[in-house]
């Protein structure tokens, strides 16, 4: 479980016990609420990033108080980019998370079935990658943005989605 909570020290996986009334409602992906701190008197919102039988804390374990939302909006895919993301930065994973999924009403949530999407497998002829021919030069006519409008064509005629990465100020030199 990872908690939403800007304190350094809580920016890593935490253990947290499955009570048995809440055992079928608890998804991973899904946002919960738990208690934290000495006898559990504080709540703090979190997502449950996996569901395990054993625990690797070594302590006993508090338990999930209640379920926010039963739809996984924390896929392992965007886990993942979430750490990296955060470990890039030095920032944590809650300040990413805050970003990346918007919060939204649990009336809202509970009120729609949306179906979980599945991951789909990248086919190899459908990725492509660009390098910029040029990027925003300074020339005799001005400045040029080339490589920019190459990538604006690219993702233009795309189907299902593109993504663009480009270099921040640490990796052009």
């Amino acid at each position: 479980m990872l908690l939403e909570s800007p304190v350094p020290r809580l920016d890593r996986l935490l253990d947290y016990l499955i009570p048995d009334e809440l055992d079928n409602q608890v998804v991973v992906g899904g946002r919960v609420r738990v208690p934290l701190g000495k006898g559990g008197s504080r709540l703090i919102d979190g997502y449950v990033v996996d569901v395990s039988d054993q625990s690797t804390a070594g302590v006993s374990l508090a338990e999930i108080d209640s379920v926010l939302g039963g739809i996984p909006v924390l896929t392992p895919t965007l886990w993942q980019l979430v750490r990296s993301v955060s470990d890039r930065n030095c920032g944590s994973a809650a300040d990413v998370l805050r970003v990346a999924i918007p919060k939204r009403g649990v009336r809202a949530e509970k009120g729609r079935a949306i179906p979980v999407r599945k991951e789909s497998a990248a086919h190899p002829s459908s990725r492509r990658a660009m390098a910029l021919s040029s990027g925003v030069c300074e020339t005799e006519s001005g400045p040029t943005t080339q490589g920019f409008n190459d990538i604006a064509v690219l993702v233009s005629s795309a189907e299902g989605g593109v993504i663009v990465v480009v270099p921040d100020w640490r990796d052009l030199a």
